[in-house]
């Protein structure tokens, strides 16, 4: 067998090459490979991959971890254009643990896309762990003045502006709302924070009698 010369400068400059074309392509094919990979492995249909949110459109699938005693299908009954739940937890994994459980995010939207502002719109948190709670929510409540109604078995603390309200109160509201309500309630003992923006000036009152 004939041996290579590697002291040969045509020899090296042709290894040479080789190297610096064939580089890059291993790079992205190694690259390729790890997207790949990672995107079947999420696509097997595992509800952990994401560890601490599991985001889903469906109400059994989200009711297996929560149960039912959480309101969703109530928000799933409003026949929304796009419903979301996200439940969030504090340890890897353990999503049928309500003892890991922070909170509970439900999102309806009536429009073209699930984040359509020019559409109605009803987003809730229901704050498992206190500490979790959006303090800034609360204290928004704290600074206007609020209502109060009874419904079902809830009692309901709410703010419900017109543009023209908020104008009067030195704010404003997004471009795409003619009204917004914030509401503060508890249902099985757990706080709740619900929002709703819409064109419509009864929406806000339709949503919680429907819900609660």
């Amino acid at each position: 067998m004939k041996k290579i010369d590697w002291e040969n400068s045509q020899i090296r400059t042709l290894f040479a090459a080789v190297l610096i074309f064939a580089t890059p392509v291993l790079l992205a094919a190694g690259f390729c490979f790890v997207v790949l990979y990672g995107v079947a492995h999420n696509a097997k249909g595992d509800p952990n991959w994401q560890f601490y949110n599991f985001e889903t459109q469906s109400l059994t699938e989200i009711e297996a971890f929560c149960g039912t005693d959480w309101l969703l299908d109530r928000f799933a009954s409003l026949q929304a254009d796009h419903t979301y739940y996200q439940l969030s937890i504090s340890q890897k994994n353990a999503f049928e643990n309500p003892d890991c459980w922070e909170s509970l995010y439900v999102s309806v939207n009536y429009g073209e896309s699930r984040f359509d502002t020019k559409a109605s719109q009803i987003s809730c948190y229901l704050y498992f762990d206190p500490d979790k709670r959006n303090p800034s929510f609360e204290e928004f409540m704290e600074q206007y003045p609020t209502e109060t109604m009874e419904t079902g078995e809830h009692t309901v603390t709410f703010i419900e502006w017109s543009k023209e309200d908020a104008e009067s109160f030195g704010s404003t509201l997004s471009a795409d709302s003619e009204y917004h309500a914030w509401a503060l309630f508890t249902h099985n003992g757990v706080t709740c924070h619900l929002e709703t923006s819409s064109q419509d000036p009864d929406f806000f009152e339709t949503t919680l009698e429907h819900i609660l």
